[in-house]
């Protein structure tokens, strides 16, 4: 999403939140849904994305765009461990979110 690397993650969050309104796929609903998580995160809504995330790997475990939110969320709550835990998820998974995820854990 352009808007959350140029630093906009609130314009990102209201693109997000009007696309699910429209009558996605439910894949694609999740793809979403893993998207204004991590936007919001940078929003610093980071409990709200918490929750947001864990409900998108709970409807697609294998959703590498979840486990990165979900590794966000715990990094801005302060849960190194479980940042790592995602990260480890997605190493696992082959995803390329392994490593922008490592990068902020470990800056």
């Amino acid at each position: 999403m352009s808007y959350i690397r140029s630093n906009q993650p609130k314009e990102a969050i209201a693109i997000l939140e009007k696309g699910l309104k429209l009558n996605f796929t439910e894949k694609k609903t999740v793809e979403l849904k893993a998207w204004l998580g991590i936007a919001s995160v940078f929003a610093g809504a980071v409990s709200q994305s918490k929750k947001t995330c864990q409900d998108v790997v709970r409807a697609d475990p294998n959703s590498a765009e979840g486990h990165f939110c979900l590794g966000l969320s715990y990094l801005g709550l302060g849960d190194k461990v479980s940042a790592l835990d995602e990260y480890k998820i997605l190493k696992t998974m082959g995803s390329d979110f392994a490593s922008p995820l490592f990068k902020h854990i470990y800056p």
